[in-house]
């Protein structure tokens, strides 16, 4: 009982290796990586980036196969507005509402574009639906004193900052 326990031992430490370092699990049959110990070394020098890909999704095994099978990063969409820069401006003067709700959206756009975040990116990030995204910058409604602080901190930039990129974007935009 003890030499077949040590044979077995043996033999697991004596595997044959595939060229990208995996080792093969006996009871499936699929390669794959244990994480810890000596193979999880041997493996993760081999294929160091899918290693970082691995512990990043906090998964405690993984098969080579499915880190091939992967698809590729969709390139990101650019954000799209239904308003220009101008007609933002000229909504609000022909609307009659207050310039400074124009200098939000101009600098709310000027943010997007930065990131290359589209309106449903946004929402993602900030927690704020994206129809009401889609309203403050289509001019439908204005952005709260709330939704304002939210999306100013979505980008990293407290109120004040927020307010300060608000006035540069409308005095760049009316006296350009």
């Amino acid at each position: 009982m003890a030499g077949a326990m040590q044979a077995k031992a043996s033999s697991s430490h004596s595997e044959s290796r595939p060229p990208d370092g995996s080792a093969e699990d006996v009871e499936t049959g699929r390669r794959g990586v244990e994480h810890g110990g000596d193979v999880r070394g041997r493996q993760c020098e081999a294929l160091g980036a899918a290693r970082h890909e691995c512990e990043a999704r906090g998964s405690q095994t993984w098969s080579v196969g499915a880190l091939e099978r992967q698809k590729a990063p969709k390139p990101r969409r650019k954000p799209v507005f239904t308003l220009t820069r101008e007609q933002v401006i000229q909504h609000c003067q022909e609307e009659g509402h207050c310039l400074w709700v124009a200098g939000q959206v101009l600098a709310l756009m000027a943010l997007m574009n930065q990131r290359q975040w589209t309106i449903l990116a946004l929402a993602e990030h900030s927690g704020v639906s994206r129809s009401h995204i889609s309203e403050i910058l289509s001019l439908k409604t204005a952005a709260s004193t709330d939704i304002q602080h939210i999306l100013a901190q979505t980008f990293g930039l407290e109120i004040f900052d927020f307010h300060l990129l608000t006035a540069l974007s409308l005095r760049a935009e009316v006296s350009g």
